[in-house]
């Protein structure tokens, strides 16, 4: 039933490349549909890409910490009413957070 309730999910994640690759293969592999990038104007236009905004979002905090702005990656999911998650650790623990977030437990 949860992998049911996550393939109707669409995230987007903000992250380095190799992290991106982890967090990506992380919540395609427990059934979420996926999109990423790496930089912020890339995730701009993936935010805005599609009539529907994206169910959720997810940061990676080193990626903000690499000299990205917080407030404005923040800015860009409220103003589309997207709610976001940044992330430390494992893709595990993005997982977790993304099915605490989408109320998928």
């Amino acid at each position: 039933a949860r992998i049911e309730k996550r393939a109707a999910k669409r995230v987007l994640i903000g992250a380095s490349p190799a992290r991106l690759a982890e967090l990506q293969g992380g919540l395609v592999a427990a059934g979420y549909a996926v999109t990423g990038g790496t930089d912020v104007g890339v995730l701009a236009q993936l935010a805005s890409a599609e009539a529907r905004p994206v169910d959720a979002a997810l940061v990676d905090a080193a990626w903000i910490a690499d000299g990205q702005s917080a407030s404005w990656v923040e800015s860009l999911f409220s103003a589309r009413n997207v709610p976001c998650v940044t992330i430390h650790g494992d893709a595990r623990r993005a997982r977790i957070a993304i099915d605490r977030l989408l109320s998928v437990v």
